[in-house]
């Protein structure tokens, strides 16, 4: 099952000008080629909370829950991936030979992550493996309530250097609101298909 919410009513200077506002510091006009001020510094703090949340994985924004990566004959892809969060073969999955998934060139921001396997025949049957993966998502797409609680966090973090005392109920709050949603968009199992022992072992996630 797949989620990802474009919402493209947000903008990322709007999302940073909320942070801003949060911060005491002017709004800005753009978030590219900022120079070395406040709002740099907010963008950055921003930029890297919002990383750390996509890695997470969120069903309102980022979690593909279960999906094949893509076969080019040799090795097996999945693109725009910040994390591959399973590669363990459940009850009921079809086989595949032991995998392990790396990112290629993360420091160059390339979201590809490449799955290996230790089998050069690689049965077309084996080729059917799931992986749980969490998407790169711009924070502009996603959903109000996730754009909230990033922003309450950075401003958290922020508030100190910038002689800002803010509000811990806020993120709370933010945390709250951000649960409800994932509540209403988290996939219900399937129950015609799995068994109860794969049911199990996705509830626990």
């Amino acid at each position: 099952m797949t989620w990802l919410n474009e919402l493209g009513a947000t903008t990322s200077v709007q999302v940073l000008n909320s942070l801003l506002t949060k911060l005491g510091v002017p709004h800005v006009s753009t978030v590219d080629n900022l120079p070395m001020t406040d709002a740099a510094i907010a963008w950055q703090a921003l930029q890297k909370r919002w990383a750390q949340e996509l890695s997470r994985g969120w069903y309102c924004c980022n979690r593909r829950d279960r999906i094949t990566p893509t076969w080019d004959g040799q090795q097996l892809w999945v693109q725009h991936a910040v994390r591959i969060a399973n590669t363990v073969r459940l009850p009921g999955d079809p086989p595949w030979p032991p995998i392990t998934s790396r990112p290629l060139n993360p420091a160059q921001g390339q979201m590809v992550w490449r799955l290996d396997t230790n089998s050069s025949n690689f049965a077309e049957t084996e080729r059917d493996i799931l992986v749980d993966v969490m998407m790169g998502v711009p924070i502009a797409s996603a959903p109000q309530e996730l754009q909230d609680y990033v922003i309450e966090l950075t401003a958290a973090e922020l508030g100190p250097q910038f002689g800002i005392q803010t509000n811990p109920a806020a993120a709370v709050t933010a945390l709250r609101n951000l649960q409800r949603l994932e509540a209403d968009v988290k996939p219900d199992p399937n129950t015609n298909t799995d068994s109860e022992e794969t049911l199990a072992t996705w509830w626990r996630r």
